[in-house]
């Protein structure tokens, strides 16, 4: 039984490493509470991808976005993170570039 728990453990701990968690946020010409201009940030959970391909979204965002897009690991979470380089026009055109981010990754990780 002690075996059978073990392996199940196992199984389940290398399930964990095999997929790294992705997200993505993009900035945005807004407003603060009081009305004011302010950047702000629309966030979206990406899910995950293999962990292999880690480091190939985090060297080749940029160049599959024209730059448009970069991409770090958090240190401490290990998630990585894909943003736009400038601040969108609006909330919309945010969540827009946020999709076309997931699209870009997923389409080049396959």
């Amino acid at each position: 039984m002690q075996f059978n728990f073990l392996t199940i453990a196992a199984i389940l701990l290398a399930g964990e490493t095999l997929a790294a968690k992705i997200s993505y946020t993009a900035q945005y010409n807004g407003k603060d509470l009081k009305g004011n201009a302010s950047v702000q940030t629309e966030k979206k959970g990406g899910g995950t991808i293999p962990d292999d391909k880690d480091d190939v979204v985090i060297n080749n965002i940029g160049t599959w976005s024209n730059h448009k897009f970069s991409a770090k690991k958090n240190a401490r979470t290990g998630i990585i993170i894909v943003s736009n380089t400038t601040p969108a026009a609006s909330k919309s055109a945010a969540t827009d570039e946020n999709n076309e981010a997931q699209q870009l990754v997923q389409k080049n990780i396959k």
